[in-house]
């Protein structure tokens, strides 16, 4: 379909835009997509070639039906003008309905999933380039071991927490709020003492950016694990933490909804052994559905 969905909904944008319906190319690609999985694309395809040419025989019109399906074939113009009517003649149809208000919804949808996707890859994108900016700044640092002092060593110390800082996300936060940096400070220096900076200083800088990766991990988890347990301040990125009560508020709709299937499967599979009618063959948990699992469960024991 990919080949000839540009032809199609541009010649039905065309003939919307003179039957004075408001039509937009998007939500004509998302009803010609929508009638392609409903068969009726390859179906009017292999008709409008059938009607142009000689007869062909009903394996040859599945054969080229599966072809437009799989959107591998061009189609020919005859073909084209029959979906351009077709498509055209359903969005008239559909103005003002449920179906066209749903489909319209379901793009909106689409474009804000879309718009949220390509700022969360743009943010990572920034805090990776950020991260691996700080790394090398760790990693190719000189420092003269014989004459290094402990102010020094602090230097480098400070660089390696901000590149944990930011490998972790949460660089901006720490650099505004004290409390959060300490934090991390403290899980770092249980990691990496200020003790060793001397010996991460005779590393070359492949190994000086492995035990930092390393270090970023280890932190993270002793920072994760504190937050759990309430005795430090959650270090979750603020979008994320946005969605942890809606997150668990689902997870918690969908054990529920889970444990009653398992109990409507448990009284269902009784009754069948009772009345001898399944003795043999317990009934598979997904021939039910889930979502009137309980309601049938309370109906048929009210009826006994």
């Amino acid at each position: 379909m990919e080949v000839n969905l540009r032809g199609v909904v541009m010649g039905a944008l065309q003939q919307c835009r003179i039957a004075g319906v408001k039509a937009d190319a998007v939500e004509l690609a998302y009803h010609a997509c929508l009638m392609e999985e409903q068969g009726s694309w390859g179906s009017w395809a292999a008709q409008a070639a059938t009607d142009s040419s000689s007869p062909a025989s009903p394996d040859t019109q599945s054969q080229q039906a599966l072809s437009l399906h799989s959107g591998t074939q061009l189609l020919s113009d005859a073909a084209i003008k029959v979906l351009v009517e077709k498509l055209a003649q359903h969005m008239v149809q559909q103005q003002g309905t449920a179906t066209a208000a749903t489909a319209r919804l379901q793009i909106a949808l689409e474009r804000s999933c879309k718009e949220q996707q390509d700022g969360v890859e743009a943010k990572q994108t920034q805090q990776a380039a950020e991260a691996a900016r700080l790394a090398a700044a760790v990693a190719y640092k000189k420092v003269h071991l014989r004459t290094a002092n402990l102010p020094q060593y602090q230097a480098v110390f400070d660089a390696v927490l901000d590149y944990v800082c930011s490998a972790m996300g949460v660089g901006a936060r720490a650099a505004a709020d004290a409390a959060i940096r300490v934090h991390i400070s403290a899980a770092v220096e249980s990691a990496f003492p200020l003790a060793g900076i001397a010996h991460f200083l005779t590393l070359s800088a492949q190994e000086r950016l492995q035990q930092m990766e390393t270090l970023a991990r280890v932190v993270d988890g002793i920072c994760l694990f504190n937050a759990s347990t309430g005795t430090a301040p959650p270090l979750m990125p603020a979008s994320a933490a946005a969605q942890l009560p809606q997150a668990q508020r689902l997870l918690a709709a969908i054990t529920k909804a889970a444990a009653e299937a398992e109990q409507a499967l448990d009284y269902y599979n009784t009754v069948a052994n009772i009345s001898g009618t399944n003795t043999t063959d317990p009934i598979d948990p997904y021939d039910c559905y889930i979502g009137s699992g309980s309601g049938s469960s309370s109906g048929d024991s009210g009826s006994r």
